[in-house]
């Protein structure tokens, strides 16, 4: 999804009225975050560093003389619920994954393995056996060696991967 902000939105930007009342709308639900205008869309995009955090009203400085005045009316808020991670893995077996072409999958202590020496012909694949469109993960990650990292589905080459490449 390509990111939308107003500061690259035209329509966002003649939408709002200086010097008068601007009615504005947010949506947060998850990481996916979109705002109006006035009615306009003007931002959609997706942050996945903080879910849940505080509300604040901001008034910046300006280099007029006058003091800056902004003033805030008709606030409201409708709670949508506090977004929950669901385990993409269980933590026991790989149930709900597929291995292939090459290498070898393991779960110990909660932790799933992946291995392929360099006799390997085929580099190694674990595939969910769910299909997911619209989402965001979060996981850690260790590698000790090679080029290895986690597959997304993507619009370039149908996959696109975080990864880590180390030497050898």
């Amino acid at each position: 999804m390509a990111q939308t902000t107003s500061k690259n939105n035209p329509d966002a930007q003649a939408a709002f009225k200086h010097e008068d009342w601007n009615h504005y709308r947010i949506h947060c639900f998850g990481d996916h975050i979109r705002t109006w205008i006035n009615g306009v869309p003007a931002a959609d995009l997706r942050d996945t560093m903080t879910l849940k955090g505080f509300i604040a009203l901001q008034v910046h400085s300006s280099d007029s003389q006058d003091p800056q005045t902004i003033a805030w009316k008709n606030i409201r808020i409708l709670d949508l619920g506090y977004h929950e991670w669901e385990p993409l893995f269980n933590g026991e077996n790989l149930d709900g994954w597929q291995a292939r072409p090459g290498g070898q999958w393991s779960v110990q202590d909660g932790i799933i393995t992946g291995s392929s020496p360099a006799s390997e012909p085929r580099h190694g694949i674990l595939l969910s056996q769910e299909n997911y469109a619209d989402f965001t993960v979060r996981f850690d990650f260790r590698v000790n060696s090679g080029d290895s990292g986690f597959l997304f589905p993507g619009r370039a080459r149908g996959f696109c991967r975080e990864r880590s490449r180390l030497p050898d």
